[in-house]
């Protein structure tokens, strides 16, 4: 049985032995899971959230004869804990759980639970000891469970391992004799006495397909319950193979953390989270640089997202004793947690982008393949000639400096002979990007993720590639941009896409299409628009302007023939519709040509062909140099003039259009709000939503340099997570609430206040 204690603790800083009696009175009350500081979207300094924190909690306990533990999910750094005034002893959560037995100090009646909680980043406990590109943030920001099992035959470390041909075994601590039982749904599959049985008819577990399977495991006197899924995928030195085909694998690295309430977020939004990760079209998300929450697992599991995790650190080793055996402590606990997960598809035993070290790594892998022996390990590195003690060679693939080159081939791993090769990261710090940079800045950042991407898939040894990264995320001072924020996410920290983010969306097969453009060439160097780029996984897409065709463009196969959907390029500005212009066919030819090539090439690198062509035009029709310029920005620069000018982009597939999207000057605008959910649910701990407010035209584009400031109002049983005042950054902010225990489903709203008005988003809590 287990029972949540997320609600009702009191908190306040630092710590007093004289807690352990009696409540200090300026302790507050709070909910879990919790951030010790909330804390701004930029410019604060790491050492707000360090220190000493106190947490009470008083909770009733019925004497049972049963052993009693209490669960920590996530309690980060350090902490002591006192029950009933017993010291239980001291313990390292971080990233993992903490389980601890309390059936001697716990009683019948009102139980007093304090916790001592040490937030300081410690030398001596990794991923510290040395420089670290992210932050931990503090609190007790999982949550916490009060556990009871049997004093006999109870059913501990429950492991279960389905294999590709319908085997299930199943693994307890102990000789305890058990019966099994497999559902597919409510419908028992497979019942068997032991730990092993078989199932003639069941599907493998795969992104395509997710399926799940429960198993409930049953002893005299205790009884536990997991999913799980049969398995059929494996490395080679070659590549991936699953259901005994070779692919490729497409991921995004990601880092838990949020604004404002750093990694103290609830079951759903991390679960929003596996969504939003799911509809950018990739198929492995790699947790770095440690274990993610449960739910996030849980929810990759359903969804169908293959998961590499991580111990945790970067970079930096220690040679002390006691940094290393806290090291592999941490590897066994990331095992255990995690390899029921059947989305768990290798496990990172070495501390991303380390040098080697034999003896470290020698254990990390052995500890790994004793507590799971059916799931590989990888070792992520920076560096091509490094020991590989792993199953699968991760490397960190930065030689992306320009739209000239993607990826280094995998030959040039000269350690990685013999293993699979995995990009384990690109992109990144080589081209950091802001939600609110230039559509110019944005465009390269996503082509520089395709031409990588093209380049790993074009390579047949890669078994696939791992971009960094998924959103924006709070790091220490010594990186990001001096705020505090790496701005290397594809979307930003409030988990709105850039453009780079579209692109990934479009090669998965939710339809979509993005234009990279407004179709206005003055905000370009020297007024001149790019050619226009369209992230879509639509077979073609059309072009109209003041409701004239164009033309039709469809994918870039020649420089992306690796790529599900690669990018459409608009090479043909000038289209079908300049027939108005009443020109022969040749002639309408010749300047076409001239007119859709590159702009800066107009004037000064022409052919001698073209301009001997331009001279007899002018002397033929008694015009002049201007006669072109007002073409180039009729039919491109500007594409029309005042407001007549109408672009409109469709997107098709098999013959159907599935999207539009129209481009003008900006007449008026309003505003797009879009929550994560519209009720909220108390459970085991309270319930947020993330509410994204758009600013947008009157087409439905977004206003790319929006930041107007926005006042925030709440009504009923919610709580703002986010400051009363906010300003959109780039055209859009997330808003974060969560809920207030209720005894029934109440109504609530948040009012979202701007310089025109009101907007009230209707919530409900139950």
């Amino acid at each position: 049985m287990k029972t949540s204690l997320s609600f009702g603790w009191s908190f306040l800083p630092g710590f007093d032995l004289a807690s352990i009696r009696a409540t200090p009175s300026d302790a507050v009350e709070v909910d879990l899971p919790h951030s010790v500081k909330l804390l701004p979207h930029h410019d604060f300094s790491e050492k707000e959230y360090q220190g000493e924190f106190t947490y009470i909690k008083t909770f009733s306990y019925e004497a049972k004869d049963k052993r009693a533990f209490l669960r920590f999910e996530g309690a980060m750094l350090q902490f002591d804990c006192y029950l009933n005034g017993i010291d239980l002893g001291h313990f390292i959560g971080g990233y993992l759980p903490v389980e601890i037995e309390v059936t001697s100090a716990i009683k019948a009646g009102k139980n007093r639970l304090v916790v001592r909680l040490d937030t300081r980043e410690d030398p001596m406990v990794p991923p510290y000891g040395g420089s670290v590109d992210y932050l931990a943030f503090g609190g007790l920001y999982r949550p916490v469970y009060l556990i009871e099992k049997p004093k006999e035959n109870a059913i501990e470390s429950l492991f279960v391992h389905g294999d590709k041909d319908g085997n299930v075994f199943v693994q307890i601590q102990g000789d305890v004799p058990v019966m099994c039982h497999v559902f597919d749904g409510e419908t028992e599959v497979l019942s068997f006495q032991g730990k092993q049985g078989k199932l003639a008819d069941f599907a493998i577990w795969t992104p395509a397909n997710p399926k799940l399977y429960r198993l409930r495991v049953e002893s005299a006197q205790d009884a536990e319950e997991v999913l799980f899924g049969f398995e059929d995928r494996h490395f080679e030195e070659d590549g991936f193979y699953e259901c005994g085909k070779k692919r490729k694998l497409l991921g995004l690295n990601r880092h838990q953390t949020f604004p404002y309430i750093g990694a103290a977020a609830t079951s759903s939004l991390q679960k929003e989270d596996a969504r939003i990760l799911k509809s950018l079209g990739i198929d492995l998300v790699r947790t770095s640089h440690y274990a993610d929450d449960e739910s996030f697992l849980s929810e990759c599991d359903r969804l169908g997202l293959y998961v590499i995790d991580e111990i945790p650190g970067w970079q930096f080793v220690s040679k002390d004793p006691l940094w290393r055996s806290r090291l592999l402590d941490f590897t066994r606990r990331l095992v255990e947690k995690e390899r029921n997960h059947p989305c768990l598809l290798a496990y990172g035993v070495r501390v991303d982008e380390s040098r080697d070290d034999h003896e470290l790594y020698r254990e990390t892998n052995r500890i790994a393949k004793e507590t799971d022996p059916y799931t590989p390990t990888i070792g992520v590195r920076n560096f091509k000639d490094s020991e590989c003690l792993e199953d699968i060679y991760g490397y960190n693939d930065f030689s992306c400096s320009s739209l000239d080159h993607g990826a280094d081939p995998s030959a040039s791993l000269k350690g990685a002979k013999g293993k699979a090769k995995l990009i384990t990261e690109h992109n990144g710090h080589m081209f950091p990007t802001k939600k609110s940079d230039s559509l110019t800045r944005q465009t390269e950042q996503a082509l520089r993720h395709a031409l990588v991407i093209e380049e790993a898939f074009a390579d047949p040894s890669y078994a696939g590639v791992v971009g960094w990264c998924a959103f924006d995320y709070a790091t220490h001072r010594d990186f990001g941009s001096l705020d505090h924020v790496c701005y290397h996410g594809v979307s930003d920290l409030f988990r709105a896409r850039k453009l780079a983010g579209d692109f990934y969306a479009s090669q998965g097969e939710e339809p979509m299409m993005r234009v990279n453009t407004h179709f206005c060439s003055f905000p370009y160097d020297g007024a001149s628009l790019p050619k226009p780029v369209v992230f879509t996984n639509a077979d073609r897409v059309d072009l109209y302007r003041n409701g004239e065709k164009v033309g039709s463009y469809y994918p870039d196969f020649v420089k992306f023939p690796h790529l599900k959907h690669p990018p459409i390029v608009l090479s043909e500005n000038v289209g079908e519709n300049f027939h108005e212009e009443g020109l022969s066919k040749r002639e309408e030819k010749e300047i076409k040509a001239i007119l859709n090539g590159e702009p800066e090439r107009m004037e000064k690198a022409l052919s001698l062909r073209q301009l001997l062509f331009l001279g007899g035009f002018m002397m033929k029709h008694k015009v002049d140099k201007n006669y072109f310029v007002d073409l180039y920005y009729k039919y491109i620069g500007s594409w029309g003039t005042g407001n007549e000018a109408r672009i409109e982009v469709r997107a098709y597939k098999d013959g159907t259009c599935f999207a539009a999207q129209s481009f003008g000057p900006v007449e008026t605008t309003h505003f797009l709000v879009t929550p994560t959910a519209s009720s909220l649910k108390n459970a085991d701990t309270y319930d947020m939503v993330s509410i994204l407010v758009e600013k947008a035209d009157q087409f439905g584009n977004k206003v790319d340099f929006g930041d107007d400031a926005l006042v925030i109002e709440t009504e009923g049983p919610i709580a703002l997570l986010s400051p009363k005042v906010v300003s959109l950054v780039g055209g859009d902010v997330a808003i974060y609430v969560r809920s207030l225990p209720v005894k029934k489903e109440t109504a609530a709203k948040v009012l979202i206040h701007h310089r025109d008005g009101t907007i009230e988003v209707p919530l409900s809590v139950a």
